[in-house]
């Protein structure tokens, strides 16, 4: 069987032929002077910033209540998402990130602290990354659009952050009540699957008239939450699920991340009848909530050997569907 290179696996050649992306054309655009970013209202009160010009067409969600909004990432960093963000919204701005990876927190060091879960790995992300790191990130095929406000592949680095870490804050803290940190007894109400409850932390976010429940969720990274806005039947899914390749062939603190995964997915399916949006990450910003089951499916046919995927170098295997892929090591 011949392989293919490993680093397609993850970003195939030619990845900008997708572009522009014919999905966004639902939606209403928001502020088109705007440098790097791209602005979609994409929900009333729902606002997407994409980052069309990186392979990783990363986006930031802004979600915003009656008393305060909510920013759910803050991108890769190449350009100010802070003054974005205040020009679609008046109101004090609470950063959540989904996880510390490098493509979600490039923004943060415009607030003066986020929230996220705790993790070793985030801890370290706090400290920033150097050049030699983040230079990679633009390497080969990485862009699709020039860089904005003259910065360059040798000057591209992730400044250094302020993280408190849901799991060790004190909900009835002055810190907390500032952020619209609150407990939740959601999961205790009658009518939840038993398989879902494991994934409620007790915690959620009060917008005021928008209520955002904290979900822990294994398989992306060590700190990775959802947040679930029941009310509008909208799911954030951060790096989980997105209509792209998955990456389940990740090992985390020595220990591969492909069970975990798969368990966290069984569990997510069960939300297809409360949510009707997926709000990803990546590429395309409001999916169908069918796509938890397909992924959750497609999980289950590579753990019983149904399913068939392509070999590339280090062990990777592409498992492709029409709107996502899972990459996995060898099983």
């Amino acid at each position: 069987m011949s392989e293919q290179k490993k680093d397609n696996a993850i970003q195939p050649g030619g990845w900008q032929d997708a572009l522009p992306r014919p999905e966004y054309r639902a939606f209403e655009r928001l502020l088109p002077e705007t440098e790097w970013y791209e602005v979609y209202r994409i929900r009333p009160d729902t606002y997407a910033l994409y980052e069309p010009g990186q392979f990783q067409e990363v986006i930031c969600f802004l979600a915003v209540g009656e008393q305060r909004a909510l920013l759910w990432d803050t991108g890769m960093g190449f350009a100010p998402v802070r003054p974005v963000v205040e020009r679609l919204t008046d109101l004090p701005i609470t950063v959540v990130n989904s996880h510390t990876h490098f493509d979600h927190v490039g923004g943060n060091w415009e607030f003066p602290q986020g929230f996220g879960w705790f993790s070793e790995e985030g801890v370290r992300a706090m400290a920033g990354a150097d050049n030699a790191r983040m230079s990679r990130a633009l390497q080969g095929d990485s862009l699709a659009a020039p860089l904005p406000g003259g910065l360059t592949a040798d000057r591209y680095v992730i400044h250094p952050f302020q993280l408190a870490f849901l799991d060790r804050t004190d909900p009835d803290s002055e810190q907390a009540r500032a952020a619209g940190l609150v407990r939740s007894a959601l999961a205790e109400q009658p009518g939840w699957e038993e398989a879902l409850r494991p994934l409620f932390t007790g915690l959620a976010f009060d917008l005021g008239g928008r209520r955002m429940e904290v979900l822990r969720v294994h398989g992306h990274g060590p700190d990775s939450i959802m947040l679930l806005d029941l009310d509008r039947r909208m799911l954030f899914t951060g790096d989980l699920v997105y209509p792209a390749a998955l990456y389940a062939h990740q090992v985390v603190d020595g220990e591969p991340v492909f069970e975990a995964y798969a368990d966290t997915m069984a569990r997510l399916r069960l939300l297809q009848g409360r949510v009707d949006d997926l709000c990803c990450s990546h590429n395309i910003p409001l999916c169908d909530a069918g796509l938890l089951g397909r992924v959750a499916d497609l999980f289950d046919d590579i753990k019983a050997g149904r399913a068939v995927g392509r070999h590339y170098e280090g062990g990777l295997i592409r498992y492709q569907q029409p709107d996502f892929a899972i990459v996995t090591l060898g099983r």
